[in-house]
């Protein structure tokens, strides 16, 4: 297990993001509630982990490293946000930010200069993922998944799965969740997705037998796919649209209908609330 703390070479930008983060905390290591987790460019030209307090309107840059990171996804307490680290040149690297230590442990390290880690997820304790290799910089073929067990307290090695493996029919279980364009309420009484209504793509909300629409939505944002999640409470949505037809951003809907909310500008992929 490889530690190292977000404190590298520029320690005011450390002491700075330090306070940030507690910022968006109640009580030791608890962040508030309604939290994303997202990924932008806005302000380099590669991409950075963010965190967004919804209530307080709170941005916070999360990753510094010269490197585009991707992916994030929350453990189920809430309390660690993986990612992954995209090096050209180099193999993909998969980090754990623990806001408990405020520390980024480095989890998978890749050798080869064309291996790259896909859709990873966490399954209790443990992340699983998929191991690809990258035929050109744009071509990318998935080859194996993969799991990390113990990340909470001391890391193993990197095991194939095998199929059959229960851990893994449950990774492929919600990934394929986690692939719709659609989200179901906790107690399934009612589901948000995407449906055309009158020759227009819409936001609409199914409950009760009835369909709902509740916003418009771009057809690019439909073609690309606009990533739905509905909010822990299930009382709202965020969802990907974009932006005079140039950028994604990340907006906010109440599922009883209303205006939206735009919650990111400049760009904004990868929404995540935090359990």
């Amino acid at each position: 297990m490889i530690v190292y703390p977000l404190l590298k070479a520029m320690s005011l930008v450390g002491v700075m993001m330090g306070l940030l983060v507690l910022l968006l905390m109640t009580a030791g290591s608890r962040l508030s509630t309604d939290v994303l987790a997202y990924v932008s460019t806005q302000q380099t030209m590669h991409s950075d982990v963010y965190l967004l307090d919804v209530n307080r309107g709170i941005h916070q840059r999360m990753t510094y490293a010269v490197t585009n990171e991707l992916t994030p996804q929350w453990s189920a307490n809430g309390e660690r946000l993986l990612y992954v680290s995209r090096r050209w040149g180099q193999g993909d690297r998969l980090y754990v930010f623990d806001f408990a230590t405020h520390e980024h442990r480095l989890v998978v390290s890749h050798t080869g200069d064309r291996a790259v880690i896909l859709n990873p997820l966490w399954i209790d304790d443990t992340i699983v993922y998929m191991q690809g290799i990258r035929r050109t910089s744009t071509v990318i073929y998935p080859e194996m998944p993969v799991a990390v067990d113990n990340v909470a307290v001391s890391l193993s090695e990197p095991r194939p799965l095998a199929d059959g493996d229960p851990l893994l029919a449950t990774y492929l279980e919600q990934r394929a969740i986690k692939a719709q364009q659609s989200v179901t309420s906790r107690d399934g009484s009612r589901v948000i997705t995407v449906d055309e209504i009158a020759g227009q793509w819409s936001l609409v909300v199914i409950e009760d037998g009835r369909i709902n629409p509740i916003v418009f939505l771009s057809n690019m944002a439909v073609f690309n796919g606009p990533t739905i999640r509905l909010s822990p409470d299930g009382e709202s949505a965020i969802y990907l649209d974009f932006v005079r037809d140039q950028w994604l951003d990340v907006f906010l809907i109440d599922v009883a209908g209303g205006e939206p909310r735009r919650l990111t500008t400049r760009g904004a992929v990868y929404p995540e609330w935090r359990p």
